[in-house]
């Protein structure tokens, strides 16, 4: 499955319409009204098939839309971003790394889309959409981890066998084991906030996450950075990370169940 490639952008109303957003299993109806933008959402039972948008002549209910007060402005734009909370991966088979050695793989992670009044500016943003539900989840011990979002135990050591859908990004985490134990990866949490997204070939990549491991009870030396082999030398880029990188809000990488072996 594949996506329009002109979704992203912007769009302006130019007559009396209402623009059909679809994506996932969520539907938004956007209509003008008023120096306002009225948004009202639809859940289906069934995926669509990709990602679309149209503008279409109804007679809609908005009655109980959200209402948006932008201003004279007629035009929107439309962005995919990574979630707002970090994504943790949990691993159901045996997965590690030997000391000294370095492992890469592929994690899906579910869309979320957004719309601003006014590009890439944080203030203009009057709607955001996850294109899939994520299930919360605790990543860390109970009195010093962090909420965020599970993914489950999909991943893959090539892009394409993940099977990405066109409502997921492709997030590459490259792991370096710098000690001298075996690496047991049991949970791994990614923080998504900070990596910019990119398209290749109509499917959605982000920077890489790289991680290098010193231990059990040490912080992780954690950067990301867009993969030049894997996207090539000019990314397409769609989109900035929500949050800046920051020393102060980088915690451990890995909890372990168990410990190493």
């Amino acid at each position: 499955m594949q996506k329009n490639k002109s979704v992203w952008g912007k769009y302006e109303r130019l007559n009396e319409t209402v623009f059909h957003f679809r994506g996932g299993y969520t539907d938004l109806y956007l209509k003008r009204e008023n120096n306002s933008w009225y948004i009202k959402r639809k859940e289906n039972e069934e995926v669509a098939q990709s990602i679309s948008i149209v503008e279409e002549i109804g007679n809609d209910d908005f009655s109980d839309a959200d209402i948006y007060y932008t201003g004279k402005s007629d035009s929107f734009y439309i962005r995919p971003v990574l979630p707002e909370k970090p994504v943790v991966f949990r691993n159901n088979t045996r997965l590690g790394i030997s000391p000294k050695q370095t492992l890469l793989i592929y994690l899906a992670v579910p869309l979320s889309v957004q719309f601003y009044t006014r590009f890439s500016h944080n203030e203009a943003l009057i709607w955001e959409q996850p294109l899939q539900r994520l299930s919360d989840t605790w990543f860390g011990e109970a009195d010093s981890g962090e909420p965020a979002f599970s993914i489950g135990s999909r991943f893959g050591f090539k892009p394409e066998e993940l099977k990405a859908s066109y409502f997921e990004v492709i997030c590459p985490v490259k792991i370096h084991n710098t000690t001298d134990h075996f690496l047991d990866i049991q949970r791994l949490i990614v923080h998504v906030e900070h990596m910019n997204l990119y398209e290749k070939q109509s499917q959605l990549f982000s920077d890489t996450t790289y991680i290098e491991f010193k231990g059990v009870d040490l912080v992780s030396n954690v950067h990301y950075a867009a993969d030049r082999k894997l996207l090539g030398n000019s990314p397409v880029k769609l989109s900035s990370a929500r949050k800046a990188v920051s020393k102060n809000i980088i915690s451990k990488s890995f909890h372990f169940i168990k410990n190493l072996t």
